[in-house]
């Protein structure tokens, strides 16, 4: 949920429990996936999506109160949703880090853009996020050549080359 540039006329106590409710749901993404819900049980799931439901209409009407309110409801569900989950065993998504220096960069890369945090102090990017960057032809070379090394210079060369 990323409603804070429409939040001026709210007070800082509303806008740090969206910032909170933000954290942890981005948190439960990094730890099991953007489809995290499709392991909870449908019951689980519905109340979870009713109660996300019901923060958005708070926000939407600026209402303090019911913000607070429901912000503090989805704390509960997504506190009862990682305990469901750990639970029923499902699988964590390891978090691996590189550190690599690039045309004197220093970055951090990480596989998924789910494990991407919000804020940080250093440069970060995922796996997924530098594959979208590359062209088309990044991708039929690997596929038509495995195990060649793409340089620089050839990158934009029309295939064949």
């Amino acid at each position: 949920m990323n409603y804070m540039k429409e939040l001026t006329d709210l007070n800082d106590g509303s806008k740090k429990a969206i910032e909170k409710v933000t954290r942890i749901s981005e948190m439960i993404t990094r730890m099991y996936g953007a489809e995290f819900l499709k392991e909870s049980d449908k019951g689980f799931k519905e109340k979870f999506m009713a109660q996300r439901k019901l923060l958005i209409a708070a926000i939407k009407k600026l209402d303090p109160v019911s913000i607070n309110k429901h912000c503090l409801a989805m704390l509960k569900a997504y506190k009862l949703l990682d305990e469901q989950l750990t639970q029923k065993g499902t699988k964590k998504i390891p978090s691996e880090k590189w550190q690599v220096s690039y045309a004197g960069y220093d970055y951090v890369i990480v596989k998924t853009d789910a494990e991407l945090p919000r804020k940080t102090d250093v440069v970060m990017a995922s796996v997924e996020e530098l594959l979208r960057g590359l062209p088309s032809s990044f991708h039929e070379i690997k596929k038509k050549f495995p195990g060649a090394q793409v340089t620089e210079d050839f990158i934009d060369d029309e295939i064949p080359f």
